[in-house]
This record gives structure tokens, sequence and C-alpha cells, in this order.
């Protein structure tokens, strides 16, 4: 099976894996006054565990420039495929210190 989008050459699947991709589905967030902490990982209903793919750390000010340029994409992604709706689970929202 090739793992490309044949309009864009995106790479999914094992294809990514190998390349150095990884999926995840589940996000945390945390944050204190110098830093905000990313934990991205994979979660699956009935597997028990989750898998971590992930754990980054930057700055307030990265972590704002971040924001911004995903928000960018997304509007670029829902004006060329449509609107998304939230996928609900997976974000969990931590107050303080992570």
């Amino acid at each position: 099976m090739d793992a490309r989008r044949p309009h864009d050459g995106t790479v999914f699947g094992a294809a990514a894996e190998a390349r150095g991709y990884v999926y995840v589905n589940q996000f945390e967030v945390g944050y204190s006054r110098d830093e905000v902490l990313l934990r991205f990982a994979q979660a699956y209903e009935g597997a028990g565990a989750q898998v971590d793919q992930a754990r980054i750390i930057m700055t307030p000010s990265y972590a704002r420039a971040l924001l911004q340029l995903l928000d960018s994409a997304m509007a670029r992604f829902e004006s060329e495929y449509g609107e998304l709706r939230p996928a609900g689970g997976g974000v969990v929202a931590s107050d303080g210190e992570g």
C-alpha cells in the first residue's frame, strides 16, 4: 500500500514512521511562569496504557508563536477541506506546573 496522498505527497502510516513521524491523539499542556510543557501520546480505548511519543518544553513566547502557527494552518486547512469539529477526547488541560 502506498502511504502517500497522490495530490500533495504527504506521507502517512508506516512510511511516516520510517521517516521519524509519530501519530498522536492525546495532548497534555502544563506551564510555569517560565515554561510551557507539552506532552503528546497515543491512547486507545481498551488499550490500558498510553504511549508517550514526545515531551516538549518551550518558553511562553514560543508557545504563543506555535499557537499562531497552528491557528493559521488550521484556517487554511478549513478553507480547503471544510470546517472541523473538535475531537473532544484526548485533550487534557492542567492548571499550573505539570
